[in-house]
């Protein structure tokens, strides 16, 4: 943003993209409290694959310096062994066409000048200058032209000023200050509100971080701070007044958030309302304060954005806890809600409020809620069947078991009232699923929630009828009803005698679904299993490699049909992986993916546990009742944790039920995926991986 580099209006940036190669000139145009990105084009791109810009920084005369890794790929898999080009690895510089270089004052022969600098196009030179001024003893020879600076610059540079004066430590209430405490030069707080009101809202939002970095604002700074929190109309000031809330006492932040909440805040800002959220998520343990201050405040009540967007979040907060003083938190928020003057934005807020209990109780009864919990929130009058299963009622339940068996009902329903009993383990449910599983023609989507639900049962049963109609399953049901197998050593042994029987054919199991049963704790069981599938004992770096030149030659030399390769691509790799929106959400997305670069697309296919992206870590659990799960963890909060497993279907966990947790070393992507696919198929596979945009399907 430097006036150094603006040739154009702005605000712009250079952003480096190492996957390809480039530096991209870039637009930001402001949405909102971010912005939205265009590019503008390409201010340096190579035809050598090995130029890798990682870095990008601006240097003392103004320029950008970028530093180029030059490696064939953008990660740390060869360092360790040494395989890096240590001639070619550069640090460029980039400046403007037309600019002349000035020489750089490393140092500033006075205070004078060094404040002049402060205007300096070139950031560094003013971050320089500043920190000069800060550590001159003789520095408070110039207080006054700074505090009538700042008074007075409307421009950018406004803010430069109130860094400075900041770092010099005149400034009560800040992290410096509190070293200078006894200083002349200390400003008195009055002296500082005027500048909640100045022009420039850079200097309003970092007025704002500076003073509460210590976690600590009272008085009339505090009185100051929610005034402008109500009136402040730029929404950049609004996420740093948020940001700091959720940084001070419950007493300040609240207050903070009360005249904040009174804003006209656009409840559509992709980053305010949610910032707002995280400071009240913060204090949700004063619940009286937040009860009196935010909930019970009538002015509140008529802001849609925080009875649609804030309650039901304070609503699953507070379930979760599912304290007695939570209770009666919650009891007050249905209370509220059920006041709310607009009939619109009471029925939104109900309905987000009841969806968001549910989602809190996933894996758990309603038993242990106080009645007159349950009797508020059903008085929001929202009709909710999933809510009163998960009370247990048996209306609602035989209710549920009708809808499943009725083909007339949406598939949807079905399948999340199978997904629902399977998470209560509803045991009325158990021969509706198993018998749902017999049928000769079934939903995919019914079955493969049946299958997930079939494996919080422990009974043989289950067990024995996925076996017997396994032969007619499809490829995507086998995936999900491998992973149930795979959840107990019982059925794993069960599996294992259908095999050896001949019943069915052990290679039908999935790769991932191999994987996940030689991850059971049972010697007997992997004993067995070993005859079946061989461990695997993972690739070498030089194992992969070797192994992906091989393919490589034969790919260069065949050229493959793109067409062809998308149809193998859906059968091998679409039911984890997305290319270009086809695809399941179970692996990392590949349509960003360095795809043009043979060798290594090729390696991780060949050796995927070699280099594993972060958020795909396997984990194993196993839980009390003896069931092992398989797969990454999606999120995690303190007392409960959401598995996605191997079969695609995320899983609520409660850390109470878990006895055993372990990381894996590999991925849960198979390394033989390539044995079942020809030479040429190979070939068509990697055209249409390595493809620059979407494919029609013939």
């Amino acid at each position: 943003e430097d006036s150094f580099w603006r040739g154009m209006q702005s605000p712009q940036m250079i952003a480096v993209d190492p996957l390809h190669g480039k530096l991209i000139h870039t637009r930001l145009d402001r949405n909102g409290s971010t912005y939205d990105t265009v590019d503008l084009g390409e201010l340096v791109s190579s035809d050598d694959k090995w130029f890798r810009p990682v870095a990008i920084t601006q240097g003392p005369d103004g320029s950008a310096y970028v530093c180029d890794w030059y490696d064939f790929q953008v990660a740390h898999i060869y360092a360790h062994v040494g395989q890096l080009d240590k001639e070619r690895g550069r640090v460029y510089r980039l400046i403007p066409g037309e600019v002349r270089q000035k020489p750089i004052l490393s140092a500033y022969p006075s205070l004078t000048s060094a404040l002049q600098q402060l205007e300096s196009p070139i950031r560094w030179q003013r971050d320089q200058a500043r920190r000069m001024i800060a550590a001159s003893a003789s520095k408070d020879s110039i207080r006054g032209e700074l505090l009538d600076r700042l008074r007075s610059t409307s421009q950018q540079n406004a803010v430069e000023y109130l860094w400075t004066i900041h770092a010099c430590g005149w400034m009560p209430g800040t992290i410096p200050g509190s070293f200078n405490s006894g200083s002349e030069a200390m400003l008195q707080e009055t002296d500082l509100l005027s500048w909640f009101d100045h022009s420039q809202s850079d200097v309003r939002s970092w007025l704002i971080r500076l003073l509460c970095d210590d976690g600590q604002i009272d008085g009339l700074l505090l009185s100051r701070m929610c005034t402008l929190a109500r009136e402040e109309s730029d929404p950049r000031v609004l996420c740093q007044i948020a940001s700091s809330a959720k940084r001070l006492s419950a007493d300040a932040g609240t207050l903070v958030l009360a005249s904040l909440c009174a804003n006209s805040i656009d409840g559509s800002d992709l980053f305010l309302p949610s910032l707002i959220w995280w400071a009240v998520e913060q204090h949700c343990d004063a619940h009286a304060l937040l009860l009196e201050r935010l909930v019970n405040n009538r002015e509140l009540l008529a802001r849609p954005w925080v009875t649609r967007f804030l309650f039901p979040k304070m609503v699953e907060r507070w379930a979760r806890e599912t304290k007695l003083g939570t209770f009666d938190a919650l009891t007050s928020v249905f209370a509220a809600i059920a006041s709310i003057q607009d009939e619109k934005d009471r029925s939104e807020s109900a309905k987000g409020s009841v969806e968001a209990f549910e989602s809190a109780f996933q894996n758990r009864s309603l038993k242990s809620v106080p009645e007159n919990v349950i009797q508020k929130l059903v008085g929001l009058g929202v009709p909710s069947l999933p809510l009163a299963i998960r009370r247990e009622e048996p209306e609602a339940i035989e209710k549920a078991i009708q809808l499943v068996r009725q083909s007339s009902t949406k598939k949807e329903q079905r399948a999340g009232l199978i997904r629902l009993a399977g998470e209560m383990r509803l045991q009325t449910f158990l021969p509706v699923l198993l018998e749902e599983i017999r049928k000769e023609k079934n939903d995919e989507l019914v079955l493969q929630a049946c299958m997930f639900a079939l494996a919080s049962f422990d009974t043989p049963d289950v067990a024995k009828t996925v076996i017997n109609v396994w032969p007619r399953l499809s490829e995507s049901t086998r995936s999900v009803a491998g992973a149930a197998l795979a959840k107990r050593s019982t059925w794993v042994s069960t599996w294992i005698e259908a095999c050896k029987s001949g019943r069915v054919e052990a290679n039908s199991l999935p790769l991932d679904s191999q994987r996940a049963m030689r991850w059971i704790e049972d010697a007997r069981v992997q004993e067995e299993l070993g005859t079946l599938y061989p461990a695997v004992s993972g690739f070498t770096l030089a194992a992969a490699d070797e192994a992906a030149e091989k393919v490589a030659r034969f790919v260069d030399d065949h050229e493959g049909d793109p067409y062809r390769g998308k149809a193998i691509y859906r059968t091998h790799c679409g039911r984890c992986h997305r290319l270009f929106d086809d695809g399941g959400n179970i692996g990392p997305d590949l349509t960003g993916y360095q795809r043009d670069q043979l060798k290594t697309l090729l390696r991780n296919i060949v050796a995927p546990s070699l280099e594993i992206r972060e958020g795909y870590a396997t984990e194993s659990l196993v839980t009390e009742d003896g069931t092992t799960l398989v797969g990454f963890v999606e999120s995690e909060a303190q007392d409960q944790l959401v598995v996605k497993g191997i079969d695609g279907q995320s899983q609520t966990i409660a850390k109470s039920d878990i006895v055993a947790r372990k990381p894996q070393a590999l991925s849960i992507m198979p390394e033989r995926i390539l044995d079942g696919i020809s030479p040429p198929q190979v070939s068509d596979l990697l055209a249409y991986l390595r493809s620059t945009q979407p494919i029609m399907d013939k």
